[in-house]
């Protein structure tokens, strides 16, 4: 028995391969009895030298990679998948991008072909012919599957075709031979989001404006258009179409009130301004001031030290008296005790939130909710406190927020840091217009708001009566308003103003600087006086320079700042420096909250330290003004010209 054993072993082997064909075919030959049309309908049809449990093979030829069949499977889709072709399977979590996948359903232990397309749209292949695939739904398919792996070219990634620079279409290339493959290629547009960075990936190659042009990458992605590429309304809302479905869309709140519709998704970013340390109540005291209102959100990470004894976190109104804050005592000790309070009524404890705590020297994120009726704040995720306020004393939606720290101990800045993060915007605030005291929420959309004091007004009256005054504690026109019409860097206000028998006119900054100003004036011999100077944009103080009675014998140069008298300089440089009636004359002003020094032709003639404890003067982002009054029989009139201005890096810092 073992001789006939041996002997059809033997004649096995011996058979040609054209023999094993046609005993393949007998074997799958349809038992008697049994239609043609039955048979097709049990399996697949059968491929000439194909064995048994080959699925990985026929999903692999499916999908256009030729693999020859050798031998019977199974097999595992990584290691014998990978030794089968020239290319890199790779898993992957997800179909997200065009391309050849191989799916593995857990079932029946079964491999299958699949191709997404550039429209989107997937075939799926049971057997190893393209023709055979079927038009699936991504979604409903990725969620019977327990594998799904990419096909990667390894011919891309080890080429040995020549590339040469000159074929590079923005200019050259950074060495020879070698390029991505095209899969990373796709994902370079999702790395950075510009204008600039994304029309010159367009201009590379055809596939990769494909791929700009492919939205669904930016899907669940944070996205910020806080620059300046974004700073003209009609690209930003060129853009509108690309965020539709990213996570989040971080913008300023000029950029808001440029769009036409708020994205539901949209994040409003703010600065923290310092405040100085300084002497309160036998104690001392700092703190930071959001740098403009916000919209009923607000979200910072905070740190302090253990010199800080307590703590106020609140919202102000900007224009009148109604606030609403949380003050914490004992910040560091057992006995800590939050409180909620509103403007002119006492502070409720909630002895309940004593268990939240905040450590020296950790950063904890808080996160503020409010408006006139409710108040809530979260530290690290969890809920402190929230309870409704007295809407007559409590803060509107449209408020600033600020932090005060206070210690027995003499504190530094670096004692408390704020770091503002993206906030939420709540788009059903209630907007008042400053000129036909309109209300209406925030996404309607027609709003436009003062770049110098954060005044609103219906977008409407920006073209009906554009140079009417803003209503807020600023000097501003309808026209300067963010939301509606450009303005110059340098805005000329000439106006007869309450002086009598003089003639006033002046200029003004459209937008704040960062601590220094350069411009040209050519004055006429008929100037009385000349006041250069910067206004802080959360509030009416100013710091500035006079220059009096120019060209005369009596030429004075004094300092002011709001609230105190004007302290004349004992040395007087100002006629030695100034160019003759008719030519222009270079100035350049500096300032800061301690700091005001005026250069006059690339010479300096006055610097002035001002005194500690004015927290409110302007600051180093403030505006610039200038004003010039002549006689009233002057027939010549004062010009200027704004000059490229340099930046004070403390303001960068900060």
């Amino acid at each position: 028995m073992d001789s006939d054993c041996g002997v059809k072993a033997l004649c096995a082997c011996l058979l040609s391969h054209r023999q094993q064909q046609q005993l393949q075919e007998k074997l799958l030959r349809c038992p008697p009895g049994q239609s043609r049309s039955a048979k097709t309908a049990m399996a697949p049809m059968a491929c000439p030298g194909k064995g048994r449990d080959t699925c990985l093979v026929d999903s692999l030829r499916s999908t256009g990679v030729k693999v020859p069949y050798r031998g019977h499977g199974p097999f595992r889709v990584l290691t014998d998948g990978n030794d089968m072709v020239a290319y890199a399977i790779l898993r992957v979590q997800k179909m997200d991008a065009p391309g050849r996948y191989i799916l593995y359903r857990a079932r029946d232990q079964h491999f299958m072909g699949a191709r997404v397309h550039e429209d989107g749209t997937c075939t799926v292949s049971s057997s190893c012919r393209p023709g055979d695939a079927q038009l699936r739904d991504v979604a409903e398919l990725q969620s019977s599957l327990q594998g799904i792996y990419a096909v990667v070219s390894k011919e891309l990634l080890h080429s040995t075709s020549p590339f040469l620079a000159s074929e590079d279409v923005c200019g050259g290339g950074d060495r020879l031979g070698g390029t991505l493959p095209v899969e990373f290629l796709r994902w370079l547009p999702g790395y950075f989001f510009s204008p600039q960075y994304l029309g010159a990936l367009a201009a590379v190659s055809n596939e990769l404006k494909v791929a700009v042009r492919d939205y669904r990458q930016w899907k669940g992605r944070d996205i910020s258009i806080d620059s300046l590429e974004f700073a003209n309304g009609q690209v930003l809302r060129s853009f509108s179409h690309v965020w539709q479905k990213c996570r989040s869309l971080s913008m300023n709140i000029f950029q808001m009130v440029t769009l036409d519709t708020l994205p539901e998704q949209a994040m409003l970013t703010w600065t923290a301004d310092k405040v100085a340390p300084v002497a309160r109540h036998g104690g001392f005291m700092l703190g930071a001031w959001s740098s403009h209102p916000l919209l009923g959100c607000a979200s910072l990470h905070l740190t302090v030290s253990a010199n800080i004894s307590g703590l106020y976190i609140g919202v102000k109104d900007p224009r009148l008296s109604g606030r609403t804050f949380v003050r914490i005592t004992n910040l560091h000790r057992a006995d800590l005790t939050w409180a909620m309070g509103t403007h002119g009524l006492p502070s409720m404890p909630y002895f309940d939130a004593g268990c939240h705590r905040l450590q020296a020297g950790t950063r904890h994120k808080v996160d503020l909710r409010w408006s006139q009726s409710f108040f809530r704040l979260h530290l690290d995720g969890r809920c402190v406190l929230a309870d409704s306020v007295e809407s007559l004393t409590a803060a509107p939606i449209f408020s600033s927020l600020y932090v005060w720290a206070f210690g027995q101990k003499e504190i530094s800045e670096h004692d408390l840091v704020v770091a503002a993060c993206p906030s939420a915007i709540n788009a059903d605030a209630r907007i008042r217009c400053s000129q036909c005291n309109r209300r209406d929420s925030l996404a309607a959309g027609d709003w436009a708001i003062c770049p110098r004091c954060f005044t609103w007004a219906c977008r409407r009256h920006l073209e009906e009566v554009p140079f009417r005054m803003c209503n807020g504690p600023c000097d501003a026109e309808l026209d300067d308003y963010l939301g509606g019409a450009d303005a110059d860097t340098v805005d000329q206000e000439n106006q007869e103003l309450d002086i009598p028998g003089n003639n006033v006119s002046g200029w003004a900054s459209t937008h704040p600087l960062f601590g220094a100003a350069r411009f040209s004036l050519t004055l006429p011999r008929s100037v009385m006086a000349i006041y250069i100077g910067a206004k802080a944009i959360t509030s009416n103080r100013s710091s500035y320079m006079k220059i009096a009675a120019p060209y005369t014998r009596f030429c004075q140069l004094s300092v002011g700042y709001s609230g105190a008298p004007l302290q004349r300089f004992p040395s007087n440089m100002v006629n030695s420096r100034l160019n003759p009636p008719g030519a222009a004359n270079e100035f350049l002003l500096n300032w800061s909250t301690h700091r005001l020094q005026l250069y006059l032709n690339r010479q300096k003639i006055g610097t002035a330290r001002l005194e500690e404890g004015y927290a409110d003067m302007p600051g180093a982002f403030s505006s610039l003004f200038i004003w010039v009054i002549s006689k009233p029989s002057a027939t010549e009139t004062a010009t200027m010209n704004p000059l490229l201005s340099p930046v004070d890096p403390e303001t960068l810092v900060r």
